[in-house]
């Protein structure tokens, strides 16, 4: 199977469409998580991403919003905008949606284990204290950990494009470790990332779709959002 993996859109629609724009033909697109927080469009986000895949995870800043009615970001102002701005823009069916959607998902029959941060169930959300997700650097550390049926992980949360074959490192560990990155942040890039996965050759190609962030910034200055946090000029 071969599957467009998006993570991180943060209420980027632009970017998010950019992206379905951009994907060369696949058998079907994923989401890993954090549809929502930060940027201006919850609702078409979260929308686009329920018609356009056939799986989607829920992330820590989706858990956090929907399930514990708390924005989260380090940023009071950002996190009180992240969590009035979604819970008004989502109509109801659509958080319930998000809210019943997993952090942590085992496909025994495409050899494919996928989570939001940490590919275990206990640490999988990205809320779990002290859990950062997995820098580039572990992917070889955590492929050595798991079980043997698992060829493909999918992490996201990091907003590290990477994909890494582990057995190029210890032949023993036959598993490939990709991160998509970031469809929606950092929210001025212009640059929305992706990736697209063979799960059956293990091929990964890592891309990257560019989209107008006018929209992006307009949405934010209706809201009254500082945009200087994203170096924009407010």
């Amino acid at each position: 199977m071969r599957y467009t993996v998006i993570s991180d859109i943060h209420a980027n629609y632009p970017a998010l469409r950019a992206v379905l724009n951009d994907a060369p033909d696949s058998d079907a697109t994923v989401c890993l998580g954090d549809l929502i927080g930060l940027g201006g469009f919850p609702a078409a986000v979260v929308e686009t991403v329920r018609e356009e895949t056939a799986w989607c995870l829920q992330g820590n800043h989706d858990l956090s919003v929907i399930e514990w009615g708390e924005g989260h970001v380090n940023s009071e102002e950002l996190s009180r905008y992240e969590l009035e701005h979604t819970l008004d823009a989502l109509a109801h069916e659509q958080q319930v949606w998000v809210n019943d959607r997993p952090t942590y998902l085992e496909r025994t029959d495409l050899g494919v284990l996928a989570a939001h941060a940490y590919p275990s169930p206990e640490r999988s959300s990205g809320l779990e204290h002290g859990e950062d997700g997995v820098p580039p650097g572990n992917f070889v550390t955590v492929a050595a950990s798991l079980p043997e049926w698992i060829d493909v992980v999918l992490v996201g949360h990091t907003h590290d494009q990477h994909a890494v074959d582990s057995s190029r490192f210890d032949g023993d560990h036959d598993v490939t470790v990709v991160n998509p990155g970031s469809v929606g942040q950092p929210l001025d890039s212009g640059r929305a990332e992706y990736a697209v996965v063979d799960t059956d050759t293990r091929d990964v190609t890592l891309r990257t779709a560019e989209y107008e962030t006018e929209p992006v910034k307009a949405q934010l200055e209706q809201y009254d959002v500082p945009t200087h946090y994203w170096d924009w000029d407010k």
